[in-house]
């Protein structure tokens, strides 16, 4: 995973929005994005970090792999095009075809 530099067009208390670099996958967006907003580092990044300062695995809620293979490009340049949402660490996660990834306080 890249290191986590997001464009947000908004961060506040209760929403922030992340536009994933082309590079990284969305599951990786996905960890960077709730990683930023809840200030909760990503478990391979913190082994030795405290209980409750790391965030939870995505697997535990999410294919990670399924999630990245929902919006690739098909072998006919076409792509699908819409929304997933779905609760991760205690928020509510809106990844949608273009790579942005919106975090709501749940």
């Amino acid at each position: 995973m890249t290191e986590c530099q997001p464009h947000t067009d908004e961060l506040t208390e209760e929403e922030f929005t992340y536009q994933a670099p082309k590079e990284d996958s969305l599951s990786e967006a996905v960890i960077h994005a709730v990683s930023a907003f809840t200030g909760r580092k990503p478990v391979s990044a913190n082994p030795t970090g405290t209980a409750g300062d790391e965030l939870d695995s995505l697997f535990d809620t999410i294919d990670p792999d399924a999630l990245d293979a929902l919006f690739q490009t098909a072998g006919d340049g076409e792509s699908m095009v819409g929304t997933v949402e779905f609760f991760y660490c205690g928020c509510e996660v809106t990844v949608d075809s273009t790579g942005f990834v919106i975090v709501t306080k749940r």
